[in-house]
């Protein structure tokens, strides 16, 4: 799996990238076919249909307590593509989910951690994976709205 990058402003020679904002690249959940470089989503789910296996994005990588339970999990990020990697960005390890899904105390619960940066939401930002993320959180928004199917395969 690979997590999201996306644009970057160049960084002076010798200073440490920003693990707040770092460029990673989005993936399924482990156990989902590796269909490219850039990767993220599990196209059988409406919330990712439509969207590449992998793609480049950069944000704020959370790292979830309590971990979700019970939830579908929808994208993940790939630690290894961090630039700080595990210096300074400890992380969830081999498995950092970013999106999911859930039916909660009689409704429908879809999440991600996704999202810190407002050019992720402008057209023409020319921000990395813009047009990804939106698609994910329009699917996501339509499923939770019974539009579509909800958190199932």
């Amino acid at each position: 799996m690979s997590a999201p990058s996306g644009p970057v402003a160049p960084k002076p020679s010798g200073s440490e990238p920003d693990p707040a904002s770092e460029p990673s690249t989005l993936a399924p959940p482990d156990g989902l076919p590796d269909r490219s470089k850039e990767q993220a989503g599990e196209s059988t789910v409406a919330s990712t249909n439509g969207l590449p296996m992998r793609w480049d994005f950069a944000d704020e990588w959370y790292n979830v307590v309590p971990f979700p339970t019970n939830v579908k999990f929808l994208a993940t990020v790939d630690e290894n593509t961090l630039a700080t990697k595990r210096s300074t960005h400890p992380g969830h390890g081999r498995f950092h989910p970013v999106a999911w899904c859930q039916y909660y105390d009689g409704g429908r619960a879809w999440l991600t951690t996704l999202g810190h940066d407002a050019r992720a939401f402008t057209d023409g930002s020319g921000f990395n994976g813009q047009a990804q993320f939106k698609q994910m959180l329009v699917n996501g928004i339509k499923s939770a709205m019974g539009l579509t199917p909800f958190c199932t395969k």
